[in-house]
């Protein structure tokens, strides 16, 4: 067995989603990809569980979270109020 430290390379998912020409939420997505030719297999099993954990919460943010971003944006637009554009982050590890 080798002694070499397994790698890691970050995975970004980023996107600033509109509603009727307004930018309405912006979200940034971290994960760890790891990669290690002695423990590819077990790593592969960690890198998916991380590659989906991603995607579930990108499938959020662009459904709930964009809902709640629209909604708002048009309360504040018929009760003359400044609108703040949402921002979601979720930081590698």
């Amino acid at each position: 067995m080798k002694n070499e430290p397994v790698t890691a390379d970050k995975i970004t998912v980023e996107s600033t989603m509109n509603y009727r020409d307004m930018p309405v939420l912006h979200y940034r997505i971290e994960y760890p990809r790891f990669h290690d030719s002695g423990y590819q297999p077990a790593l592969d099993y960690i890198n998916e569980w991380y590659r989906k954990l991603a995607v579930n919460l990108q499938k959020r943010y662009e459904t709930e979270l964009y809902r709640e971003a629209a909604d708002q944006y048009d309360y504040a637009a018929q009760n003359q109020f400044s609108f703040h554009m949402y921002e979601a982050v979720l930081p590698a590890v």
